[in-house]
């Protein structure tokens, strides 16, 4: 809770009253118990009233409440998830899904923006089959119905043609046609595209800025929507001032927002100072477009199971929204949205690692493997864990014993107890077994190459690369990759809870 007083004292709950107060933050509640275990909720929408119960609720033991004063609200207006990554999109039945997860964990949007859905990109201008589009009225109604907002999202920038008033027509039909189906919220992609005009659009517009901007300002005028309308710039990320950017600020219609990813398209740390840059910058409200749990860039071999980490507590200073971008993997970005969800409620209070406990119990079990196997998997772009190099070098075999003993019953429990995840993951298991077997091999000396061979040809891999590199080093092939070709930058920020090589 955002503040919690108790007078160390605790009743029976007698009674729980409720009003209705304009005056709390939406979506937040206020919560009073006196001594004699009346409750009342101090409420300004249904969500908030649903949350002060759940609360109320997590605080009864044998029947007592404390007595108490306590007072709840998000930091964030718009938090939730953008399905907006390349590669397989999600089922229909996974995003309905995806809908009740948002909304148990306190999100409040969906942004349907799949990059491998062509009718969303790459044939933009084509209206849906009337079983697919039957397939999003549908969403959308189930969006209303748990509390999320369901914006549909539009990436025209491929081959929009700014010179050409059909295209600017093309887009007010496709998306009045989503009206039609009851969408209420919308938003306009130009990330990952050629930003050049042709002749003609230059003539009309000077710079891909301003032809960017009309395509909004035309959507925001033309299209009925309930809250403000978000556009993803073609500079979508790095801090601060462009040539681009400064048109947007001066161009872009006031009340449109802007997303962003951080000063990289995975950022591993977003600072405070970086938010006030770039908020300077647009001169626009900002939403991040935080990319994790999200595997789709280079290499693609890594699964997260970690927690969002590494992003200013003072978010809500310089933002109105916050969505993090799953993998295609459904199941295995759950334990990562939790964290997410924890971090955009409440980004003051934030505490990463407990937050990544809280999600490893719900998604994966209270058992202590449960909790081995997303450590085996954690993000170290956001974060540097320490691997099992000095062990290695150190011939600390009882250490890494226990250490491999561990990661194997960690993939077994994950087999037996999450069926539709280790299906997901069957290649990330599999690499870590593999993994497993290359130690034995090691440690008793028998002939390893195969098992190297085996891995290398895994899909997924692990996070701690520590064995295939000291092998590497005493000869064996080298199978091992960087986990993203980022830059380390300890000024920015970056936390490091121990040094690697």
């Amino acid at each position: 809770m955002k503040e919690f007083f108790t007078r160390n004292h605790r009743a029976d709950l007698m009674s729980v009253r409720e009003i209705f107060d304009p005056s709390v933050p939406a979506e937040g509640f206020r919560l009073a118990v006196d001594h004699m275990g009346r409750a009342v909720i101090s409420f300004s929408d249904e969500r908030g009233l649903a949350f002060a119960k759940e609360d109320l609720k997590a605080l009864i033991r044998n029947g007592t409440v404390p007595v108490c004063e306590a007072e709840n609200f998000p930091s964030l207006p718009l938090r939730g998830v953008v399905e907006g990554f390349y590669g397989k999109p999600y089922s229909m039945q996974q995003r309905h899904k995806l809908l009740d997860f948002l909304s148990a964990h306190r999100m409040n949007t969906y942004l349907y923006a799949p990059k491998d859905d062509v009718f969303h990109r790459a044939l933009w201008r084509e209206p849906y089959p009337a079983n697919e589009l039957e397939e999003l009225k549908q969403l959308a109604v189930h969006a209303k119905e748990v509390g999320v907002r369901f914006y549909y999202c539009l990436s025209p920038g491929l081959d929009f043609d700014y010179s050409d008033e059909k295209d600017f027509q093309a887009l007010k039909e496709k998306l009045l046609l989503m009206c039609a189906i009851g969408v209420e919220d919308f938003a306009l992609l130009f990330d990952d595209i050629d930003p050049s005009l042709n002749e003609a659009s230059v003539k009309k517009f000077s710079s891909p800025a301003l032809a960017h901007c009309e395509v909004v300002n035309f959507a925001e005028k033309n299209i009925p929507h309930t809250h403000p309308l978000l556009f993803c710039p073609t500079d979508y990320f790095q801090v601060g001032e462009t040539p681009y950017r400064n048109i947007v600020k001066s161009a872009l219609s006031p009340t449109v927002s802007v997303l962003w990813t951080g000063y990289n398209t995975v950022a591993e740390v977003v600072t405070s100072r970086d938010c006030i840059l770039t908020k300077e910058a647009f001169g626009h409200e900002l939403v991040l477009w935080d990319n994790y749990p999200v595997n789709d860039f280079e290499p693609k071999r890594r699964v997260y199971f970690g927690e969002v980490d590494n992003r200013t507590p003072a978010l809500s200073q310089t933002h109105v929204g916050y969505l993090c971008n799953p993998s295609e993997l459904f199941e295995a970005s759950k334990v990562a949205i939790s964290t997410a969800a924890e971090y955009a409620w409440d980004p003051e209070h934030y505490h990463a690692n407990a937050a990544f406990l809280r999600a490893v119990k719900e998604q994966l079990g209270e058992g202590r493997e449960a909790t081995i196997f997303a450590k085996c998997n954690r993000s170290k772009v956001m974060r540097r864990y320490a691997g099992r190099e000095k062990l290695l070098i150190q011939g600390d075999y009882a250490a890494l014993d226990r250490s491999f003993s561990l990661q194997k019953k960690a993939v077994a429990y994950i087999r037996e107890n999450k069926p539709r995840l280790a299906e997901e993951i069957e290649e990330l298991l599999r690499y870590m077994e593999l993994e497993c077997e290359l130690y034995l091999a090691l440690r008793e000396g028998k002939e390893f190459t195969h098992l190297l061979r085996s891995m290398k040809a895994c899909k997924y891999r692990s996070a701690d690369q520590s064995l295939p590199a000291y092998l590497a080093s005493k000869g064996a092939e080298d199978i091992t990759e960087k986990e993203r070709a980022v830059y380390w930058a300890p000024e920015r920020g970056m936390k490091e809870t121990s040094p690697e090589e």
